[in-house]
């Protein structure tokens, strides 16, 4: 007897998309990023500096989610990166990484 396996397909695309499942799929995918960034940058700095950040990164991956992008690992990573260019730390160059 075959067995039949389908893909793993994660719950938030499986849902019926109703309007109040897909208001809880978007403020979940918008905490499971917060709670990353912020858990990531704590261990950078310290967690009362990452709390202090907490509303302005939920504010700027709201931005992003509403603009697409749904995907919490890509969130996360938008989130990092809006910390590391708010504090001014954009330019590898200018911190001394040459590639070489």
């Amino acid at each position: 007897m075959e067995r039949r396996t389908e893909p793993w397909v994660p719950l938030r695309v499986m849902v019926h998309p109703t309007v109040k499942e897909t208001v809880m799929t978007n403020a979940n995918a918008i905490e499971v990023a917060t709670r990353r960034v912020l858990e990531t940058y704590a261990l950078m700095f310290d967690t009362a500096k990452a709390e202090e950040a907490r509303e302005g990164v939920q504010e700027y991956l709201q931005k992003v989610f509403s603009a697409g992008e749904t995907d919490e690992d890509r969130l996360a990573v938008c989130g990092l990166v809006y910390l590391r260019e708010k504090e001014g730390r954009s330019d590898p160059v200018a911190q001394g990484f040459t590639g070489l």
